[in-house]
């Protein structure tokens, strides 16, 4: 009777015919008692429960019960006597078995102290020998250690000259060291006392070799930029001569590489991610479209934590609850939301919620903030007109400065800000399904604006999705032709990450994770959150 369900008598009521009553609340229907017991499906049942189960044979439960506790007590009797019987022959066996394990351990015990006694006379004997001739090899030890350090040393300079020198020419031509050398050996400290054990460490010439191949690769790469930053330069010295205010990104239709990505793990969404933002650890907030809720996953799509944001019906949206926006995680773990009621909040890391900002009537979408500088919001007007880019100081209190940057036509080129992200001296904004303008992050002039004919795709470029890598690349989603355009900080198209191939189409969210480096996107057609790294 382990898997029957036995109700104690406390917990029923006693009728004056000196029967009983169980009253025990029905699973199902948590409002009614259970009142009776189906023979058929060997269950208690509730008045209701009884409709459900038609045609079928009932005993009253009082009987059920107390033929239970009949057979309980019967079992109980002939548990005692058979338990009674085993213990004491149990008794007897391990008191036989105690008294064999003291023999055994008393001559285990003798053996080993024997043993320990030959073993202290070999080490004492080892000891001396080893004392007399210690001052000898010391001496010659010490020599050789010196000259091996020395020697360490000195190709340790060349080879940090060396990789410093094409770490220059990688920063000249915008790329990340990492996409070129991901073999390169991590460089040994020598320590100052010669009594530290030195490091290991080896530079084979095969890597010497790949160094070189790819230092090739950077000059040819870095020669067809150079002639990309002439004609840009003759580009820009046009659009002063007809009043152009800004600095368009080379269009020149040029073949760009297509790179393979590793696709590290996946997992469903009830409906699509809009906003990603990851934290390391291998984790991820998660905003869902028209959602009230942000939610932490793993890579595995384990929910860890959910938060709630509290408030009236959306201001913008026709909802019955607040609508998350974007998201923008500082370092110490706290975010920054926007929300569609027109409020920016800030979630703590222990969960509280307080609002920063109060936009009404402009509603803001994209944020980012860059800790103890500068926090960047994107509004839209409340007729479509007036968009902007606002510059607020980290805690929201006062706005810093409004963009609204204008072309040499004076027509507006924040025409939808819909996301942003921030850089040492750039604002680069998201124009929602449109193109990407970068700004002067303390001027609030344009540097450059990129619509993605660079890249010479077969659709429209049409983007919901940006992000900064940790070597200051950006890369943009592209829903129509299903790829990343991952750009450098002067707006130059590096690269075209083509994600249909690995089952993930029209990607929408994007959030690379600072430390790993890994990608974390999430797509419109499937409602699905795709892990990747380059």
């Amino acid at each position: 009777m382990r898997k029957h369900e036995v109700v104690t008598r406390s917990r029923s009521v006693l009728l004056s015919h000196g029967t009983w009553k169980v009253r025990e609340p029905c699973k199902r229907h948590k409002n009614n008692d259970l009142v009776t017991y189906c023979n058929d499906c060997k269950v208690p049942c509730c008045i209701d429960c009884m409709l459900e189960h038609d045609r079928h044979a009932f005993s009253k439960l009082e009987t059920k019960y107390f033929e239970a506790e009949s057979r309980l007590n019967h079992m109980v009797d002939n548990l005692s006597k058979s338990s009674l019987e085993t213990s004491q022959y149990e008794i007897k066996r391990l008191g036989r078995i105690i008294d064999t394990c003291n023999e055994n351990f008393n001559a285990v015990k003798a053996e080993l102290k024997a043993a320990e006694n030959k073993v202290m006379a070999n080490v004492a004997q080892s000891f001396e020998k080893l004392r007399k001739n210690l001052s000898l090899k010391q001496r010659e030890c010490v020599s050789n250690v010196e000259e091996k350090i020395e020697k360490c040393k000195q190709k340790n300079t060349e080879i940090e000259n060396f990789i410093a020198r094409i770490e220059q020419k990688i920063r000249t031509s915008g790329l990340g060291l990492m996409e070129y050398f991901p073999t390169l050996p991590t460089l040994p400290s020598f320590p100052s006392d010669i009594s530290t054990p030195i490091p290991r460490f080896e530079f084979n010439e095969d890597i010497l070799n790949e160094c070189k191949t790819n230092l090739g690769q950077i000059r040819y790469k870095d020669r067809k930029g150079s002639s990309n930053q002439e004609s840009m330069h003759i580009e820009s010295e046009r659009n002063e001569k007809i009043g152009h205010g800004s600095l368009e990104a080379d269009k020149e239709k040029v073949s760009v590489p297509n790179i393979k990505i590793e696709k590290i793990g996946s997992f469903q969404t009830p409906i699509p991610v809009q906003s990603i933002e990851p934290v390391g650890d291998d984790t991820s907030w998660i905003a869902r479209f028209g959602s009230d809720t942000m939610y932490l996953y793993d890579g595995r799509g384990r929910e860890k934590r959910s938060v709630k944001i509290e408030g009236p019906k959306g201001y913008f949206w026709n909802a019955a609850k607040i609508g998350i926006c974007d998201m923008s995680v500082q370092n110490n773990g706290d975010i920054v939301v926007t929300c569609s009621d027109g409020k920016v909040r800030l979630v703590s890391v222990d969960g509280k919620i307080n609002t920063l900002i109060d936009t009404t009537p402009f509603r803001p979408l994209g944020v980012c903030l860059r800790d103890n500088e500068v926090m960047v919001v994107c509004m839209i007007g409340p007729e479509g007109d007036k968009n902007h880019v606002a510059v607020y100081k980290p805690d929201g209190k006062s706005k810093v400065r409004e963009i609204t940057a204008r072309d040499g036509n004076n027509k507006p080129l924040i025409t939808k800000p819909y996301r942003v992200v921030i850089g040492d001296n750039h604002i680069t904004v998201l124009n929602y399904r449109t193109n990407v303008v970068s700004l002067d992050r303390h001027s609030g002039k344009v540097i450059w604006v990129y619509d993605g004919s660079q890249a010479k795709l077969k659709h429209k470029f049409v983007s919901e999705g940006i992000c900064k890598d940790r070597f200051s690349n950006i890369l943009v989603t592209d829903i129509e032709n299903h790829c990343i355009h991952l750009m450098n900080i002067e707006g130059h198209l590096i690269k075209i990450i083509m994600l249909k191939d690995y089952g993930l189409e029209q990607p929408m969210g994007i959030g690379v994770d600072k430390r790993s480096g890994r990608i974390w996107c999430g797509n419109i057609q499937s409602a699905k959150i795709f892990i990747m790294k380059k």
